[in-house]
């Protein structure tokens, strides 16, 4: 498929809609008798006089209604009057719910705008007839509201109506072969519609709730959990303008996934996408000043903990200096006349002081080393410029290494501490076994009447063992040395440098003023976007994709039936634009037929305008007595009558309550 290139970066066009150019109606339009072709779509709606090969006007099919001050009239905007989308988005409206037509006041305005447009907004009567296309078993109330506007609002003296999917397929079938088989992509819903001697079959139509929208909410929610910082920024226009422009069906998709786990080939085709970036203003600081503060903050930071370690170390000698006196003077003494003494110092028990002292002493044994410990050596500099970049390398990598140790040494030790807290984990279950033992006195040793436990060196490996805080100070010795690596990576690894400052940003939620942070990296996303039609489960739908949808439906037929409606597949409809739709469906379609049964396969250079085509088609071929509904059969049949043709849906009336 299209491949992006790594090293390019593709900035968002954030096009503002053009107001569309109003077509004026003259005599010479008017001598043709035009009929008036309206494909009233839930995305975009297509108008255009059935003469032409394509349509006029092509619109979004939104409006907003600003407001305005008290008493006054509220201006409405609509279709490409909007302007930039984004900035009205929270005032948007539409006649639509899924695709049914259910707020008429809002389809009068948008009918309004597209006569307007046609130059039919002075024209007194409107003597032409028109053709709108509804959606599969569109409701009969539904039909009976938009009756009710044609001809009583509008008063056009003929109106017809087709599904949009019979349309396009009217465009592009084969007309030496009746039957055929729709896949009809639309905006919010995916119809399967089998074609028996040139009729629907409604019987054995499908349809899957899902379409071009759900590709652009789908695309949006998974850059947004990926780049949570930018949530705002990723807009559905923008989401709009990457599925249209850069993804694609996948021949296979578990091929797909696999040939992108290759690195190379996952570098040389995603694609990066540029957010709305403004440098800061004023002057900015050089490479040498950043990293001589850089180097400044992380002399700061260890002389802080320098400080913080000898005020440690203070107060501990003099804590162990008293405890000493008190040993002292409770063996000259002894406990009963130190009692007041052995109070002020917090001590219970001869015991617990002996205890004390241990661990004082050993603490500040360890506080010591770490004020010894020599820092982690640099490279010197092979000549008086610059260290010699192998030697770097071999180094950087040696630090990571050591720091990958270090961090999984601290997982194990918290993953440890946690189970201990846990009743029935191993760890918790030896704590337990071990103090048994210790209290039982079968611990393989020797047991004599004085206690002595904690005077040998293994007692204390013991303690550690069951103690659940133990280690708390070699983990707190690994922090430190964490500290000093990290450091020296951000000094010398720039890679390291890049990705730790954009964690950190991420997780503080601001990012460096700098335009790589302001990026969308799209990869897999490109064919697994799409791929919601033919798996609805990537987003939850519980539904059938295509292939699964048309399988179910074939085996409803006799074998017979099936080979002839794979001889006429049709594809249409906007999500039908993205490429790889013909080669997915050659590739999964087989598998459906009968043995060795051959298929062909449709798909038209526009999908998006298969549907108007047809319609005008449709209606240049068509006399006004045969597919459309005077006015004169409206008033006297009712408001949800209409004129059944081959390509409209069937019309039945409503049972009498």
């Amino acid at each position: 498929m299209a491949d992006g290139r790594r090293d390019s970066i593709i900035e968002f066009r954030d096009e503002t809609l053009i107001p569309l150019r109003i077509v004026p109606f003259t005599e010479q339009s008017r001598s043709q008798n035009p009929c008036l072709v309206i494909d009233n779509g839930s995305w975009h709606c297509r108008v255009g006089w059935s003469v032409n090969s394509q349509p006029s006007h092509s619109f979004y099919s939104l409006l907003a209604k600003q407001k305005g001050r008290k008493g006054d009239r509220e201006p409405i905007l609509i279709g490409n009057d909007l302007g930039q989308i984004e900035t009205v988005r929270w005032m948007l409206r539409s006649p639509f719910d899924a695709n049914v037509v259910v707020q008429y006041g809002y389809q009068e305005v948008l009918f309004d705008y597209a006569l307007a447009n046609m130059g039919l907004a002075d024209e007194t009567s409107l003597n032409m007839p028109v053709v709108v296309t509804e959606p599969l078993l569109n409701v009969a109330f539904s039909r009976k509201q938009m009756n009710e506007m044609l001809f009583e609002c509008y008063a056009f003296p003929h109106v017809a109506y087709g599904v949009d999917g019979m349309f396009a397929y009217y465009k592009l079938m084969d007309k030496s072969c009746p039957d055929g088989l729709i896949i009809s992509l639309g905006n919010v819903s995916t119809h399967i519609i089998p074609v028996l001697n040139g009729k629907m079959d409604l019987a054995h139509s499908r349809r899957i709730d899902l379409g071009g929208l759900n590709m652009t909410l789908y695309l949006q929610r998974l850059l947004q959990l990926k780049y949570p910082v930018h949530a705002p920024n990723i807009t559905i226009t923008r989401m709009e303008e990457i599925v249209h422009g850069y993804c694609y069906y996948a021949k296979n998709f578990t091929q797909e996934l696999a040939t992108w786990r290759n690195r190379s080939h996952y570098k040389n085709t995603a694609i990066f996408f540029q957010l709305p970036f403004q440098a800061p203003s004023g002057p900015t600081a050089t490479p040498e000043e950043i990293e001589a503060r850089r180097e400044e903050n992380a002399q700061r930071l260890r002389d802080m903990n320098r400080k913080r370690y000898l005020e440690k170390l203070k107060q501990d000698e003099e804590r162990l200096e008293k405890l000493t006196a008190l040993r002292e003077t409770v063996d000259a003494k002894g406990q009963k006349a130190t009692k007041d003494e052995m109070k002020a110092l917090n001590v219970r028990s001869v015991d617990a002081l002996q205890n004390e002292i241990q661990a004082l002493t050993s603490t500040i044994s360890r506080t010591k080393e770490r004020l010894e410990r020599k820092a982690i050596e640099v490279p010197k500099e092979s000549t008086a410029e610059a260290l010699d970049p192998n030697v770097v390398k071999s180094w950087v990598t040696t630090l990571k290494d050591q720091r990958q140790r270090l961090q999984e040494q601290r997982a194990v030790r918290k993953q440890r501490k946690s189970d201990l807290g846990k009743r029935r984990s191993y760890a918790s279950q030896q704590r337990m076994k071990i103090l048994t033992q210790l209290a039982s006195g079968k611990t393989g040793k020797k047991v004599s009447k004085e206690d002595t436990f904690g005077m040998n060196d293994e007692d204390w490996l013991v303690y550690r063992e069951i103690n659940r805080e133990a280690g708390e100070s070699d983990s707190e010795d690994e922090k430190i040395q964490l500290d000093e690596i990290d450091g020296l990576l951000l000094k010398y690894d720039p890679v390291f440098r890049q990705e730790f400052e954009k964690s950190q940003a991420l997780l503080s939620g601001s990012l460096p003023k700098s335009p790589e942070y302001y990026r969308l990296e799209v990869g897999v996303e490109r064919f697994r976007v799409p791929e919601i039609v033919f798996q609805p489960s990537l987003v939850g739908i519980d539904q059938m994709g295509v292939i699964e949808t048309i399988e179910y439906m074939l085996r409803e037929y006799p074998e017979d039936i099936q080979k002839k409606l794979a001889m006429n597949v049709v594809v249409t409809g906007g999500p039908a634009n993205l490429p790889g739709i013909d080669d997915r469906i050659r590739e999964e379609l087989g598998s459906c037929l009968p043995f060795e049964s051959s298929f062909r396969l449709s798909v038209a250079a526009n999908p998006s305008f298969d549907a108007w085509s047809g319609a005008a088609h449709w209606a240049r071929k068509t006399s006004l007595q045969e597919g459309f509904l005077s006015r004169k059969d409206y008033l006297e049949h009712g408001g949800a009558y209409f004129k059944q043709h081959s390509l409209s849906n069937d019309h039945i009336v409503p049972p009498k309550l």
